[in-house]
């Protein structure tokens, strides 16, 4: 029985959506993408074309950029999902060169795409962007009509999606994570989903995760921005022995704090006042 035949029998509403690297995507897919009524598209891209195949290279292919960006726009023409986001991979070595993708989109798809600019983590920690750079390019996609990702402060009341407990991924094979961001090696599993579909939980690794919060830590308790951030990523936190490497690795203050003053550079712009809260009733 096809998963939307039990939905219809149990009156569940489904929506899907996958992460992928894009390259196996076909006209064939479009039918059953259909189906499963696939609303959610992220496909990342690393860099700029050149940059792209020299690390996603195949080996009877030379130009995965390019079948990637065709197949982005055959969803975009044949699908048009609510969010086809296109997540752009940079390190400081290919940053100025990203640009150079909004030319591989012609301008009437360029609306049914959203761009997220992501600097590759590993190089973070080595050469971090500036906010402001990365802010300055990001309009330059959206003067160029494209949609784009722009979050300022996450205020939604938790940290990730990992951390809600009803929120799992379930691998091909029946063993269940909570995060997404990590090799689903047999060690980092949190439980395993059984035939009669029910979940056995691995309740010593998930308590580790689950059961300390994102900021029970002496960083975050002492930090002015922790009502809009919520604390660390649970799931690298379980992982964490030494106290110095919250500091180190973790901590998103100087990101949000980088992001406000940022964002009151903008304002200042417009001549504008601010008013004292005690007027505000």
């Amino acid at each position: 029985m096809e998963i939307t035949d039990l939905c219809n029998r149990y009156n569940i509403y489904l929506e899907s959506g996958i992460t992928t690297n894009g390259y196996l995507i076909n006209e064939e897919m479009i039918p059953f993408f259909c189906n499963t009524n696939m609303q959610s598209f992220l496909i990342t891209l690393d860099s700029s074309k050149d940059m792209h195949n020299k690390v996603r290279f195949q080996r009877n292919a030379s130009n995965s950029y390019q079948k990637i960006v065709d197949n982005i726009i055959l969803l975009a023409e044949k699908l048009e999902p609510k969010d086809l986001n296109l997540r752009i991979n940079f390190t400081k070595e290919s940053f100025n060169s990203i640009t150079n993708i909004i030319n591989s989109f012609y301008p009437k798809i360029r609306k049914k795409i959203k761009v997220s600019l992501v600097q590759i983590i590993q190089d973070q920690r080595k050469n971090k962007i500036p906010i402001h750079e990365i802010e300055t390019t990001r309009l330059e996609f959206e003067k160029a009509g494209f949609m784009s990702a722009r979050e300022i402060l996450k205020t939604k009341g938790y940290r990730c999606h990992a951390d809600l407990y009803n929120q799992v991924i379930i691998n091909y094979d029946g063993r269940v994570f909570k995060c997404p961001a990590q090799n689903f090696e047999k060690e980092k599993e949190d439980g395993i989903l059984t035939k009669k579909g029910n979940i056995i939980w691995h309740e010593n690794l998930l308590s580790r995760k689950m059961c300390r919060a994102g900021f029970d830590n002496d960083t975050c308790m002492n930090c002015k921005y922790l009502p809009v951030c919520f604390g660390l990523c649970s799931q690298k936190l379980s992982n964490v022995n030494v106290p110095e490497d919250i500091n180190k690795y973790f901590s998103y203050c100087n990101d949000i704090e980088n992001y406000v003053n940022m964002a009151m550079d903008e304002f200042k712009k417009t001549d504008l006042g601010l008013a004292h809260i005690s007027k505000y009733k």
